[in-house]
Order: structure tokens, then sequence, then C-alpha cells
């Protein structure tokens, strides 16, 4: 099997938030913009990107879907896995939402049985969930009493969190996880003070959701996607796995150690390119998960799902390329997507063609 390798990389700690606030927005298909740092950067055009601002939207209660529970159902090995990594890999079918009912084992699309941890909220047999600052859709035959997993999916700068729900509405992700979608504080992106606002909402979800506390992942994309990050390095995270996109550097290592993870990121993304980050391909972005996670150099390619991918253009001029590969020798699953995919305008700052299939696959392989 071809291998790859990736060199040393020199880092840069800078601790940046917020990418991409501009008067298009920060969603699929803006234009991207300025920058938010830590609470001490400028948005777009100088405006200051600091905590304060509008109070986020209020809480959302969503009632959940007839019919009875998928958790439960058998996982589908996938039909197109990454090599060593076993069935279930990118392109596959999916799992179960849940796995089986409290107590019992979960098959995760490949990635081996695990012990279902229900959350508190089980107890209550709730099919609607409220969670503070937050949007939260809830997966087809959810029953408030067999624990399923949950995603939090953090939105860019210059947007709510109406932006990302409207990027994976519809999704196989949606359709059988939990998602929750909180707000940041202020638009301008996600900040270090935002963090207890994660809190808050982990905190409802565990407590009025029928949840397995083993499968609690993240996602974002650019602001949110750095929010996760920013969480890592903090020690807040507390994810059994996150799929970032299109973030940058922030510490060096995570401070509780590896995690599962998935990141995307574009060759030439512009928005990583400016603000002194020098990141356009996404490699400084790379490096703590590879030293988090005790991964080695070498990677083996695999193709995650391109059914989404058509007529595409690669943003450096050549052949549309997800560029993925699983690095090998690590202490948990560690993924690259290293595209060419112009989307967002042509800043090939956005979530992929195959991004949102790519996060999917990748949760249900843990």
């Amino acid at each position: 099997m071809k291998r790859l390798r990736i060199g040393s990389l020199s880092l840069l700690a800078v601790v940046v938030l917020g990418a991409c606030s501009s008067s298009s927005g920060d969603g699929p298909g803006g234009a991207g913009g300025g920058l938010a740092s830590a609470g001490t950067g400028t948005g777009s055009g100088g405006t200051p990107a600091g905590v304060g601002g509008a109070a986020a939207a209020g809480t959302s209660s969503v009632s959940g879907g007839a019919g009875s529970s998928s958790a439960g159902a058998p996982p589908t090995a996938g039909t197109s896995p990454a090599a060593g990594s076993g069935s279930g890999g990118a392109g596959g079918g999916g799992a179960a939402s849940g796995g089986t009912a409290s107590g019992g084992m979960a098959g995760a699309g490949g990635g081996g049985p695990k012990t279902v941890k229900p959350s508190a909220g089980c107890s209550k047999g709730s099919i609607q969930l409220t969670i503070p600052n937050s949007l939260v859709s809830l997966p087809t035959g959810y029953t408030g009493k067999d624990p399923v997993a949950a995603v939090f999916a953090f939105h860019p700068a210059g947007n709510d969190n109406t932006s990302i729900k409207g990027a994976f509405d519809g999704s196989d992700l949606a359709k059988k996880y939990v998602m929750v979608y909180p707000n940041a504080a202020n638009k301008s992106g996600w900040t270090m003070s935002d963090q207890q606002r994660y809190l808050d909402a982990r905190a409802a979800l565990l407590s009025n959701g029928c949840v397995d506390e083993n499968r609690i992942y993240a996602t974002g994309h650019s602001s949110g996607a750095q929010f996760v990050v920013t969480l890592l390095c903090s020690g807040a995270a507390d994810f059994n796995g996150v799929a970032p996109v299109a973030s940058s550097l922030n510490c060096q290592k995570w401070k509780d150690g590896a995690v599962p993870a998935l990141i995307i990121h574009g060759v030439k993304d512009q928005e990583r390119i400016m603000y002194g980050l020098n990141d356009g391909d996404g490699k400084k972005d790379l490096q703590p998960y590879l030293t988090s996670n005790s991964c080695q150099a070498t990677s083996t390619p695999f193709t995650p799902d391109l059914s989404k991918c058509n007529n595409i253009q690669g943003v450096d001029g050549k052949a549309f390329n997800p560029g993925c590969v699983e690095f090998e020798g690590c202490s948990v699953k560690t993924r690259w997507c290293n595209h060419n995919d112009p989307n967002y305008g042509t800043t090939n700052h956005g979530i992929p063609c195959f991004g949102v299939r790519a996060i999917y696959d990748f949760f249900e392989s843990l």
C-alpha cells in the first residue's frame, strides 16, 4: 500500500478562535473575512471581537420523532473501509444511532463493541429535550429511554447556530444522533469565555436527554472548529471523538491526552493564510493531533464517500482530491483530509463536498 509521510512541522503557539467574520457571513458559501482571536483580536473591518455583544438565542425545545427507537439496531459494516481500520471506514453504511438499551453493548460501525453508559436523563423517558442557548435535533425514533450517541456542532463566526444546523439537516448524522448546536455569546466568534456555555449545554444534555456518555462527539466549522481545539487545549472537552473543519493551531498538545480525530482542512485555505497564521495547508493545525495521539509520520490513503462531489475543479488547479489518509501507529484513530475543494466562495475554507458524510462515517467507526 502507498504510504505518505508528514515531516517535522513547525508550531505556532497562538490562540485564535474566530475566522471569517464578514458581511457575507461564515456559513456555507460565504466569502470569509476577518478574525476573532481569544477575546483580544478584531473581527471583520476592525470590529472588536471580545466576549461582549448581543446575547445568544434562548433555549430551544424539540420533540422526538414518532415510531420505534433506532437504538439497538445492528450496526452496518462500512462498504469501503480505510486500510487498517476494519469495517465501518469512510464511505460505509452507518451503524445504529445508539447501540442497545441501557447497560448493553453497542457496535459502532466496525469500531468494536462498547459498553453503553446511559445518561441520567434516560430515567426520565422524555421525548423532549431543551438545551440552554442551543438548537437541538433528535434522531428518528428517539424514545428518551434508549441511549443514543450525541454530537455538539459549533457554528462559524459571523453566524449563529442556524448556519451549522443547516449544514447537517437531513444528513445521516442528524438522523441517527442527538445533535446539539450551541450559540456563542458573540457572532464575532467563539472565545475562551464561551467554555461555560458549552459546559452548561453538556450538563443539560446529560440530565435531560437520553444519550450514551461513551459516545459524545464534537464537530465545528472555522471558529466553531477552533473552539473544539480550544476545549481540547484547556481540558474541558471530554469528547469521545472530534471532527473539526478548517481550524488552526492553539496549543501544542491536548491537556487530557489522546482523542480520536478526523481533521478536515484545505490545501490552500485563504482564511488560514491570513492574520499571520501562515497555515493555508493546515500542517500546523494537524501537529497537535499527531503529538497527542502518538502517531507515526506514515499514513495510508483512503477514499471517503464522494457521492456529493461532482464536477469540481480543485482550488489549486489540479483534479479534485479529498486528500484523506489515516495515520499509522496512533494510540487512537486519527484521520486527515487535506482537500482542494474550492468551496466557500473560492477560499478553500468551507466544509467540503464529502465533509458531512465523512464526519458521520468517522464517528460511526469509533
